[in-house]
């Protein structure tokens, strides 16, 4: 990211990227160990919560909209960031 914004800064060109982590979205659904999971612990929120407390400590997990949120902001004519690569994980790469 550093690089190719370094070469495209004199464009105007603002080049960041987004990494994000494991987010509480519906692809989870389409995993059979997580509705395992779910069944095991009674609902998608605790399973996340037991998830979580496998990693390192994380706030919480990431939700689908924190990462359009971030875009948007990205997006944003006044957006001071170049060269930056965002992790959206909700703290689990700590």
């Amino acid at each position: 990211m550093r690089a190719a914004s370094r070469e495209a800064a004199h464009s105007n060109v603002r080049i960041n990227a987004i990494a994000p982590g494991g987010a509480d979205t519906p692809m989870w659904n389409s995993m059979s160990w997580f509705q395992d999971l779910v069944r095991e612990t009674g609902n998608e929120s605790t399973a996340f919560d037991k998830i979580a407390q496998m990693q390192p400590p994380i706030a919480r997990y990431a939700q689908g909209g924190d990462v359009a949120r971030l875009i948007v902001m990205l997006l944003a004519e006044e957006a001071p960031i170049t060269g930056a690569t965002l992790v959206v994980d909700g703290g689990g790469a700590l």
